[in-house]
């Protein structure tokens, strides 16, 4: 949402500044362009996950949000501890189903992402970056603790969809991607709250 105010912004000062006399006009009855207005459709996304995270606080879950990936302007969206470990979490919010395809030929395999009819396979690839941010914030003293991907898409699923994996990413929809999040495991409160701690402390705030 912070980058679609930036733009929105920026694109306000240079209509008024081109047109002192009808800039106001113009932009009441133009629309911001496409490439805009997708940093605030991704935004409600991730408002969206953020909230269903932040009711399972009572099931042992800490979550983390906005977070800078070192060395990079990149962020992390949420990263959720759980009893079970730890979940670096991607939400998009793109039209279309949701299925996993295959186009290889014959005799080959070659599995996708499609959300309609865009392949978005480049999602899947970008969350290693993600998981080895966060596994590298943990510190060898943690090394026991699973760091696994998650893409969760407010979008349309085909009737009867199951999560699936691609790549060593589970692609999802945010009350199963909960009921997963709120599943026992080995960490106790006390230890999710340690973890929690090492990353807030190592990722720091992308704003």
């Amino acid at each position: 949402m912070r980058e679609f105010d930036r733009r929105k912004a920026i694109r306000e000062d240079r209509v008024r500044s081109r047109h002192p006399r009808i800039g106001g006009l113009l932009l009441a009855v133009t629309e911001e362009p496409q490439t805009t207005k997708n940093w605030a459709t991704g935004a409600v996304g991730e408002q969206r996950v953020g909230s269903v995270l932040a009711g399972l606080s009572e099931a042992g879950v800490v979550s983390l949000h906005d977070l800078r990936r070192p060395g990079t302007t990149a962020n992390i969206d949420h990263v959720a501890i759980t009893p079970s470990g730890i979940w670096v979490i991607d939400p998009k919010r793109y039209q279309g189903e949701v299925r996993k395809r295959d186009v290889g030929g014959w005799f080959s395999t070659d599995l996708r992402l499609y959300v309609g009819r865009r392949d978005c396979t480049k999602l899947v690839e970008a969350m290693d970056k993600q998981v080895g941010a966060v596994r590298k914030a943990l510190g060898t003293e943690w090394d026991e603790i699973p760091v696994r991907a998650m893409l969760c898409f407010l979008s349309e699923w085909p009737l009867f969809s199951k999560p699936f994996e691609l790549e060593g990413v589970l692609v999802t929809w945010p009350r199963a991607m909960r009921e997963l999040l709120i599943r026992p495991g080995p960490y106790d409160p006390a230890t999710v709250n340690l973890i929690a701690a090492r990353l807030d402390e190592r990722l720091r705030p992308a704003s």
